[in-house]
């Protein structure tokens, strides 16, 4: 079995590479609680999406690969202009490459985007709350959401000093008193309430009751935005396979074979790389599928993360091999089994050892294989 590595899945990568980045999340967010759609000539995004890039480099057989699967060609030509051919093809394609770079980075920030914009929405989130009466004071509710039940309301006392929140879930209310030192702990300590309705409160608290609406907004889009963005890579992420499943024989089988005779196919899974900075063929090559596979593998079984590939043997043997053949008929069983798996020569002569077993034990009772 060859995997090859479609452009589409190396467009996807990048784009979740760029936007999972540690360092990139805070420029992120800033642009949702901006409302701005993704640019990458934006301020604030110019600089972490050139640093992304920085040192990449194409050669002119990875430069065709590009331009013959994208789909946003550059046509600036005074971006390449003056160059030899060669280069003029190099150059095009790194344009075109991150001409499609971004609009996945587009696609999916928008997806996050999407998500967050409904969250707030299902969560009012309250400009000039109205006051209520509340055990000898006012309580202004802060934020709500009708469906989930849940609400914050600051409370104040007659003076018109914020005294606390009270937090409701639908069934558990509690009142955290301003005057605590233990506040913060207090909020944070309900699990039963949603991490971003959480950081709403805490703003509450650092305001004295009295915070502004985009305040409470931004901390609850900033909170939420963590949860969207693991949201949209795990969408994207391949099928966790179940341990001990057919599915799962058939990846490690497949992957064993296209790795033996490799250099990346020596590394333990999902260790495997390729120096993106070396100038030489990167894409279509032997060397980048087998690394791709290495880490797709995985993400699929991640319980198989770290292990070298003669573990990897050893527990595809012990886990799908079944019990050492005994006698001739169930090594001819094996091997029939083999063969119709499409075991390669190596595979093959890789039993041999078993067979000798097996013919040395027959010979001792005296029979012949």
């Amino acid at each position: 079995m060859t995997y090859r590595v479609g452009y589409d899945e190396i467009i996807q990568e990048e784009a979740l590479d760029f936007l999972l980045e540690h360092n990139h999340r805070e420029a992120i967010v800033q642009l949702i609680i901006d409302e701005a759609d993704f640019d990458p000539s934006r301020r604030g995004i110019e600089r972490i999406w050139q640093e992304h890039f920085d040192g990449r480099e194409f050669d002119n057989d990875d430069a065709k690969f590009i331009i013959e699967n994208s789909s946003n060609e550059e046509t600036d030509s005074g971006l390449w202009e003056d160059q030899g051919e060669n280069e003029a093809e190099r150059t095009k394609a790194w344009y075109t490459f991150k001409n499609d770079v971004s609009e996945a980075v587009g696609e999916i920030y928008d997806e996050i985007k999407d998500a967050i914009d409904t969250a707030v929405s299902d969560h009012r989130i309250e400009d000039n709350p109205d006051e209520v009466a509340h055990k000898g004071g006012v309580a202004k509710r802060m934020l709500s959401n009708e469906e989930k039940d849940i609400h914050l309301d600051a409370v104040f006392d007659q003076e018109g000093k914020f005294v606390g929140l009270s937090i409701f879930n639908g069934t558990l209310s509690s009142f955290v008193r301003a005057e605590s030192d233990e506040w913060k702990g207090q909020i944070h300590g309900r699990t039963d309430v949603p991490e971003e309705v959480l950081e709403v409160a805490e703003v509450i608290f650092k305001d004295g009751g009295e915070p502004s609406y985009s305040d409470m907004t931004e901390a609850f889009i900033k909170a939420y935005a963590e949860r969207a963005i693991d949201d949209a890579k795990a969408a994207r992420a391949p099928k966790v396979l179940e341990r001990g499943s057919e599915e799962e024989r058939v990846e490690i089988r497949d992957y064993m074979r296209m790795a033996r005779g490799t250099s990346r196919g020596r590394y333990p899974v999902g260790k495997a790389y390729v120096d993106t900075k070396v100038g030489s063929q990167l894409y279509g090559t032997e060397e980048f599928d087998i690394t791709w596979a290495n880490r797709k593998l995985a993400r699929q079984l991640p319980h198989l993360r770290g292990m070298s590939p003669s573990q990897l043997k050893t527990y595809y043997n012990e886990t799908f091999a079944g019990p050492t053949p005994t006698n001739a008929d169930e090594m001819l069983a094996k091997i029939e089994f083999m063969i119709l798996d499409g075991a390669d020569n190596q595979e093959l002569y890789d039993v041999v050892d078993e067979i000798r077993a097996v013919r040395a034990a027959e010979r001792d009772r005296g029979m012949s294989m």
